[in-house]
């Protein structure tokens, strides 16, 4: 057995300098994965650690399927194997994990070696029928590593540990600023008793703990604590004063109550201040459902990628929290607690998943130019790489760390950008699908396979029940973006247009799904895509249904697609009532306006509109088979005749079921305004 008493004594003495400063470090081990287990345990076998890896070599190790069995925890040794495959959120999860003085250990091959390593999670970034010869991510995530200020301990090459920053005197957090923020919330609690409040912050900046201490400054008032997870709330209710022995069972302490999002929602329990705490890992719906039961609410989150909605919170809760309650207060803390500031284990994790990539907006632009980026290209100009993933960041609200060494390694796609003056200002992920063999595609059409991949492709063919969809190639578009600060100038349908050239030779068909809305239809209607499928389940991030989008790059095809869209506007007229009964207005206004450019025409005059009035009960179904037969005519009414056209025709709500946006009418108002709309209808046609 190899002796690690050297390397053991000159980490020991690393340790207590990182200790002084208050730091935290990262390690890389390398090697074989016996010499890599080997270490682990005499180096840290007599410590508390929490190990993360799928190995029978390492004692009491776990691999946890969800983020949040990582996350709330805290250990002065956290060690993770790459060995059992190298995934980004967890990695990111357990280095949140990891106390002031301590380390995370990275179990890895000799860094040399990484790009050719079979990554039992490379699996994962695989498409069916496809193949990955080198990791574009891992080789990256090599170079990273592979500089003076990295601490190693590697079989080949022995120990390698760079002088730490020593602080003359201990380094003790400052406090000022959780200080301050807890004193502005507590005034705006006290004075303001419907004003919701953001808490925002990176990990470690005493987010959890502030809500403890904001109870304990307010013992009269009563607070209930929200949060995905229970184990997370222990720096809450430890700052309210609960002993560390209950704190792992505990649900209730002094004036603080904790319950998960779905019992609040289903009891509507009563109290004096709702927190939501790490608020970004609570789908955005129910966020929404939150703030309207509870309007003196503090959500607190951290806004980074691995919580599990990623941007969710940020583009699109707190957007409507801010035109719902502009006068919201929000607080952002810097100054980390948990450890001393330019904590250098941070530093690394931001640098090695860009996580702190920011994109500079631009306001202006003149000369664009259309290009075509590799990933081979990525990991080599890094300054790029953040550029683009930043504009991805920012136009998505589902990113996660994952996502990097998505774009870096998931085979069959390449990046589409739009640069300005050498700016990117608009990006686009394009998957390359299909192509797959007709034993397979049929297996997709019985659904007695689901191969990883080919989103787009299996959708259709399944739709349809034909497995050509898959044999064909098809090009899913995963993400289109455009810098904020120029959108609306047509930049995504010049991108868009570029990329149908480009591949135009390659591909059947291009398509896309997302998160359906009546702005991005409108944008994909104008690029004469057509819809062919609306998901009945809202997703649980953005609260909205998947819409599934698509268009032929060849004349002949077309057919096959307006046989698809037409199935799904013969199906819509019902489902509005059914299914889609709570779908956006804006959105069933969208649909509606497209279907006229779908169906058949009907030449024939298919409804008698009744001109005297008439009761609503009559005017109803006269209204609803009008509008199928004549989809356009919605446009003619004004916006409130719409939003109660679709309302109380197409999607029959009762009276009973108030339109929160328009002002409240009586039944016999609305029935004179149905009476409006039909003579609208006639004076139109006559």
């Amino acid at each position: 057995m190899r002796d690690f008493n050297h390397f053991k004594s000159l980490i020991d003495e690393a340790r207590a300098t990182l200790s002084t400063a208050h730091h935290r470090q990262l390690l890389v081990i390398s090697g074989s994965a016996d010499f890599c287990y080997a270490a682990t345990h005499f180096l840290f076998e007599r410590e508390g650690c929490c190990i993360l890896s799928q190995s029978d070599e390492l004692t009491d190790a776990t691999w946890p399927e969800h983020l949040h069995q990582i996350l709330g925890q805290e250990w002065p040794i956290a060690i993770y194997d790459g060995y059992s495959g190298v995934i980004p959120n967890k990695l990111s999860a357990l280095s949140g994990t990891v106390k002031a003085g301590g380390l995370l250990v990275l179990l890895l091959p000799e860094l040399e070696q990484l790009g050719n390593f079979r990554d039992p999670a490379l699996e994962k970034w695989c498409s069916a029928e496809c193949d990955i010869a080198q990791s574009h991510f891992l080789l990256r995530l090599a170079a990273k590593l592979t500089d003076t200020n990295q601490w190693r301990l590697s079989e080949q090459y022995g120990v390698h540990l760079p002088q730490c920053t020593k602080a003359q005197t201990p380094v003790f957090p400052d406090f000022s600023q959780q200080n301050s923020a807890i004193e502005q919330i507590v005034h705006a609690l006290k004075t303001k008793r419907t004003l919701p409040v953001v808490l925002s912050a990176d990990r470690g900046r005493g987010k959890s703990s502030s809500l403890g201490l904001i109870a304990k400054a307010m013992p009269n008032k009563t607070f209930i604590l929200c949060a995905p997870h229970r184990h997370a709330t222990a720096p809450t209710f430890r700052h309210l004063g609960a002993s560390e022995d209950t704190l792992n069972d505990l649900v209730q302490y002094k004036n603080l109550q904790f319950l998960p999002p779905d019992q609040i929602l289903r009891e509507r329990p009563k109290c004096d201040v709702l927190f939501v705490d790490e608020a970004a890992a609570i789908p955005v719906p129910m966020l929404l459902d939150l703030l309207k039961q509870y309007p003196c609410s503090v959500f607190s989150s951290t806004l980074i990628g691995y919580e599990g909605n990623g941007r969710g919170y940020t583009l699109k809760f707190l957007k409507k929290l801010r035109k719902l309650a502009p006068q919201c207060l929000s607080i952002h803390l810097d100054n980390p607690l948990r450890f001393a500031a330019a904590d250098p284990l941070e530093q690394r994790i931001n640098q090695l998943f860009a996580l702190d990539c920011h994109y500079e907006d631009v306001v202006d632009v003149d000369h664009v130019e259309f290009a075509t980026i590799e990933s081979t290209l990525l990991i080599n100009d890094d300054h790029l790489l953040q550029e683009i993933f930043s504009l991805f960041v920012l136009s998505h609200y589902q990113t996660s760390v994952n996502d990097l060494r998505q774009l870096l390694d998931t085979p069959n796609q390449s990046v589409y950008v739009l640069r300005a003056k050498g700016k990117i200002i608009a990006a686009c992920l394009v998957a390359i699908e299909g192509g797959l063999s007709s034993e397979l595609s049929s297996a997709i059409v019985e659904g007695s396979r689901r191969p990883r991949g080919h989103l787009l492709a299996q959708q259709l063919a399944q739709l349809s029940q034909n497995p050509d969809w898959c044999t064909q190639r098809l090009a899913r578009i995963v993400r289109i973006a455009v810098a904020p600060g120029i959108q609306c100038a047509g930049l995504g349908s010049q991108l868009l247009h570029e990329i149908e050239q480009c591949l135009a030779s390659d591909i059947a068909f291009i398509g896309s799904s997302f998160g359906a809305n009546h702005e991005l239809l409108s944008f994909w209607f104008k690029n004469q895509f057509r819809i062919v499928k609306l998901g009945y389940k809202l997703d649980k991030v953005s609260g909205e249904h998947a819409a599934l989008v698509i268009k032929a790059r060849q004349l002949a095809l077309d057919n096959h697609v307006i046989t698809l869209s037409q199935a799904f506007y013969r199906q819509l007229p019902y489902q509005l009532l059914t299914y889609f009964k709570l779908l956006d207005a804006q959105l069933v206004l969208s649909l509606w306006a497209e279907s006229d450019n779908i169906l058949p025409k009907k030449l024939e005059k298919t409804v008698f509109l009744p001109i005297t009035r008439r009761s609503m009960a009559e005017l109803q179904p006269v209204i609803w088979q009008w509008l199928i037969d004549h989809p356009t005519s919605l446009a003619l009414l004004c916006a409130s005749q719409q939003v109660r056209i679709i309302r109380y025709v197409l999607q029959g709500w009762l009276l009973s079921e108030s339109l929160n946006d328009l002002p409240k009418l009586s039944k016999k108002q609305i029935e004179q305004e149905l009476n409006d709309v039909v003579q609208i209808f006639i004076s139109n046609t006559e």
